[in-house]
């Protein structure tokens, strides 16, 4: 992918799944969040080498039912969906291009919300001397 992104000048997309894991924060209780479905392994590789993880999601809303004795607790969608562009503790993210935290994703539209905050053609070692 580095041949593209540097000899051809081309922005490399990967779209991943995310999977529920948990963190053992030794300053906190342990708690759940989403990372890249990705071998332990390879995930360290491919967090350092992008320049962007982005984390995409929906509004929840938790709500109750108090009116019965056996209070039930359902989570709806709030219609939004968004495009998270710095970490959470409840997910992984991360840019390089100072894009805001969170872009709202409109369908047929996300990359069009990011371009602006990428460059357009990204130096190889070879074309900068490094």
């Amino acid at each position: 992918m580095n041949a593209l992104r540097y000899e051809r000048g081309m922005n490399v997309v990967y779209i991943a799944h995310s999977a529920i894991v948990p963190v053992d924060d030794p300053m906190t209780q342990s708690y759940s969040r989403f990372d890249i479905k990705l071998h332990k392994r390879a995930l360290g590789i491919f967090q350092d080498e992008v320049d962007a993880i982005l984390f995409l999601n929906q509004d929840i809303v938790v709500k109750t039912d108090a009116k019965s004795k056996n209070a039930r607790t359902r989570a709806d969608g709030g219609g939004h969906r968004w495009i998270y562009c710095a970490p959470r503790p409840a997910f992984v993210a991360k840019n390089r291009y100072n894009i805001p935290d969170r872009v709202e994703f409109k369908k047929g539209a996300g990359y069009r919300v990011l371009a602006p905050h990428f460059p357009p053609y990204f130096p190889g070692p070879e074309q900068t001397g490094a």
